[in-house]
């Protein structure tokens, strides 16, 4: 877990601002057993049409631990985050 990489996966998928809202939650097709679900499994899991980004996501019940990230400098840190990830910085 603090492997760079992992840690600036995880920010990207789960922080985001008050001001910045997701505009499509993350939901597993109906088909799927969230349970279920192994590394293997998740590779064929469609793309999201656009990326989630949230500091304090919605349970989805699908097993995946939510909280809330609410410290000093998260807008900042999610938007610079953001901007590099558009920019190219962090490949695909």
């Amino acid at each position: 877990m603090n492997n760079p990489r992992t840690i600036t996966v995880l920010l990207a998928l789960s922080l985001l601002s008050t001001n910045l809202i997701a505009s499509e939650l993350p939901y597993l097709p109906k088909d799927l057993d969230p349970r279920k679900q192994s590394y293997g499994e998740q590779s064929k899991l469609p793309d999201l049409t656009e990326a989630y980004v949230s500091t304090s996501p919605k349970d989805l019940e699908d097993g995946l631990q939510v909280g809330r990230i609410n410290l000093p400098g998260t807008e900042e840190a999610v938007n610079a985050l953001l901007a590099d990830d558009k920019a190219g910085k962090y490949g695909d």
